[in-house]
C-alpha cells in the first residue's frame, strides 16, 4: 500500500448496496470516500486478494464501472457502480458440482457430516455461494436456516463437522467448542519419517509478519499458547501417518506445528515444502465452484469428536473414516511398504 493517506482510510471504506444478481456482483462506491485507483480500491475492499490480482481482472474486462471497461488507474468516485462478473473469476470454465459432504449421523438435535476436501465449511467472502452448510440446508429443505454449523474446517481439510438443529442445540454444542470441552482427533500424513512415537508440540501461534500471504500464521513468542499431541500411527518409506489431539484451537495450529518440527503435512500449499503463492492470491475471491480449486486437498482429516449430546446430555463419540485422495494415498503407501 503505497499511499499513507489511503492506508488511514482502509477501515472507512463502506461500499453500498452490494449484492449478487445473475452472476454479477454489484456495489456502489459510498459517499465521501477518497478518490483512489480502482485496483487499489478493490484491494482494500476485498481483503485477502492482491492488488496485482485486481489489475489482471480489470485488464480482462471482468471489472467495470457504470457498465464500461476501464483501466486500473481509473479513480473511483462516490456513486460509481462497480460490477464484477463472477463467472470469469474462477481458474477454469469447468464447475465443481461434486457433493461437498456425506451424512454420517443424524437425530433430532445433531447432524454430523464427512466433508470433502476442497469444499468450504460455510460461505466465505462476499461472492461465495456453495458450501457444506448451504448444500446441507438445500438437501434438507431447511429454508429457515435451522441447521447451523457448530465449528468449521479449513477448505483443504476433510472430515467430521458437527451441525445443530435449531438454536438451542446449536448453542449447547457451540458453548462446548468455546469452552474447549469437546475432544477432537485428527489424522495427518506428513513429510518425512518421525522417529519418536509420541511428541507434544507446545509453541505459541500468532500471525506471520514476514509472509506476503495475509492469512499465514507463524510461531510467535508473543502469540497465543498452543499445544498439540502427536502420536505415530504408521511409518512409510518417506512419510508418516500421525494421530493428532489439539489441546488448544488456534488458527492453522496443526498445520503450523507439524511444519515447525520439520514434518509439514503432505500437499499443504501454505506450510508445506513448496508454498503456492499464486493460489493464495486467487483463493480468497473467486466463485469457489471451480473444478481445479475444488480438487485441492491436504493430508489432514478430522477423524473424531467427543461431545455432550444436546438431547441426552450424555457424552458420545462420532467418527469419520478418511476418504478421497487422502485415503487413497495412504493405501498406496501401505502397499509400497510391504
Amino acid at each position: 500500500m503505497d499511499d499513507p493517506l489511503v492506508r488511514k482510510k482502509v477501515d472507512e471504506l463502506r461500499p453500498e448496496n452490494g449484492g449478487l444478481e445473475l452472476e454479477v456482483y454489484r456495489f456502489v462506491v459510498g459517499p465521501g470516500e477518497r478518490r483512489i485507483r480502482l485496483d487499489l480500491y478493490l484491494d482494500l475492499v476485498f481483503k485477502g486478494r492482491s492488488r496485482a490480482y485486481w489489475k489482471r481482472m480489470i485488464d480482462r474486462g471482468v471489472v467495470k464501472i457504470d457498465g464500461q471497461p476501464v483501466k486500473g488507474s481509473r479513480r473511483t468516485g462516490a456513486g460509481d457502480l462497480i460490477t464484477i462478473e463472477i463467472e470469469e473469476l474462477g481458474t477454469s470454465s469447468r464447475k465443481d458440482d461434486r457433493p461437498s459432504f456425506e451424512i454420517l449421523y443424524e437425530d433430532d438435535h445433531v447432524i454430523a457430516v464427512n466433508k470433502r476436501a476442497g469444499a468450504f465449511s460455510h460461505p466465505v467472502g462476499r461472492l461465495h455461494r456453495r458450501s457444506v452448510i448451504t448444500d446441507l440446508r438445500d438437501l434438507k429443505g431447511d429454508e429457515k436456516g435451522e441447521i447451523r454449523p457448530c465449528h468449521r474446517l479449513d477448505r483443504f481439510v476433510s472430515g467430521l463437522i458437527l451441525h445443530g438443529k435449531g438454536a438451542a442445540s446449536t448453542g449447547f454444542l457451540g458453548r462446548q467448542f468455546f469452552a474447549g470441552t469437546i475432544r477432537k482427533g485428527y489424522l495427518a500424513l506428513v513429510e518425512g519419517v518421525i522417529e519418536m512415537d509420541e511428541i507434544e508440540i507446545s509453541k505459541p501461534v500468532g500471525r506471520d509478519p514476514d509472509s506476503i500471504i495475509r492469512i499465514k500464521m507463524g510461531i510467535d513468542s508473543e502469540g497465543k499458547e498452543s499445544v498439540t499431541q502427536v502420536r505415530v500411527e504408521e511409518r512409510f518409506r518417506e512419510h508418516t501417518l500421525v494421530a493428532l489431539s489439539p489441546k488448544t484451537g488456534r488458527r492453522h495450529q496443526l498445520r503450523l506445528h507439524l511444519a515447525s518440527i520439520g514434518h509439514p503435512i503432505v500437499n499443504d500449499p501454505l506450510y508445506g515444502q513448496v508454498i503456492d503463492v499464486e493460489y493464495f492470491e486467487r483463493q480468497q475471491f473467486d466463485n469457489h465452484d471451480d473444478e481445479e480449486d475444488g480438487s485441492r486437498w491436504i493430508g489432514l482429516h478430522s477423524h473424531w469428536l467427543n461431545f455432550v449430546h444436546p438431547g441426552t446430555k450424555e457424552r458420545m463419540t462420532l467418527e469419520a473414516p478418511p476418504f478421497g485422495d487422502f485415503a487413497d494415498l495412504v493405501t498406496d503407501m501401505r502397499g509400497e511398504s510391504q
